[in-house]
């Protein structure tokens, strides 16, 4: 099957983040947001090469947006995920051209993009949600924020259990013994630690904002896709979020593949696409 794209360029947004151009772009864009430790593009596997072979994603542009997952706190990263998303509703034009693609590729801009769909990981649901709720929280909201559409896989919105995944991720957790060493050593786990700070205004301003007279309804996560065994994260689902749906607790996989899908393993690429 042949793909429906132009080719994949970078994007000065964020650390590494890189975009995959439609050659017949319908105004629609995925954009996903890695996990702690993650990369741009890596985390997700086969995620660019399926997608731009499957027939329903003809027309969207598919952004991998990439931060520091590791030094740097997760506010601040949601900061970066909300300049690209100014980016994003203000030009698809202006966009293509501060990409590194060639002014000469053959394809007609949409004058706007219509819908924005956010596909985060762990961590990156976090700042996913953190930066839809401060565009929404603006004094003048973004004009993206009420309309932003959000996807998740083993979200980090309960936190995570922080030796495991330092262990998970890099195979050991040091000479690093205790956690104060760890928050030191990797200051995004002061988030992720069940209970933080960031995590309970994340809870209290999204239901705030959530919740009637504001009535943001774009909060509520399209779908939420579960590891059955997860080890790092609880499956419990946050509030306003559904419950996962048929096929939504994905067995064999851990809460780093839980988001790696291959030939042999099209759940999380299928399961996304349903939703577009």
């Amino acid at each position: 099957m042949s793909s429906h794209f132009v080719f994949d360029a970078q994007l000065p947004f964020g650390v590494g983040s890189r975009v995959w151009w439609s050659r017949n772009p319908s105004g629609h864009v995925l954009v996903f947001v890695h996990g702690f430790s993650g990369k741009a593009v890596g985390t997700w596997s086969s995620f660019p090469s399926m997608l731009t072979r499957h027939p329903k994603c003809s027309g969207w542009d598919l952004i991998f947006f990439g931060y520091d997952g590791v030094h740097t706190e997760a506010v601040s990263s949601a900061g970066d995920l909300a300049e690209l998303l100014d980016a994003i509703s203000a030009s698809p034009t202006e966009l293509y051209a501060k990409s590194t693609s060639s002014p000469s590729a053959l394809r007609q801009h949409p004058d706007a993009y219509t819908r924005i769909v956010l596909v985060a990981h762990s961590l990156g649901a976090i700042v996913a949600r953190r930066a839809m709720l401060d565009g929404y929280n603006r004094s003048t909201p973004a004009p993206w924020s009420k309309t932003t559409e959000f996807f998740a896989f083993a979200p980090a919105h309960n936190g995570a259990k922080v030796m495991s995944l330092v262990f998970e991720t890099f195979g050991f957790a040091g000479p690093v013994v205790s956690l104060a060493q760890l928050f030191n050593r990797y200051i995004v786990l002061r988030d992720l630690k069940e209970g933080s700070g960031t995590l309970q205004a994340l809870h209290d301003d999204l239901r705030r904002t959530y919740d009637p007279p504001s009535g943001a309804s774009n909060l509520r996560a399209l779908e939420v896709i579960l590891a059955r065994n997860d080890r790092i994260v609880t499956n419990k689902v946050l509030y306003p979020d559904p419950s996962p749906g048929r096929g939504g607790i994905l067995a064999g996989r851990s809460h780093s593949t839980v988001c790696k899908p291959d030939e042999a393993f099209s759940q999380p690429v299928d399961l996304l696409v349903s939703r577009l």
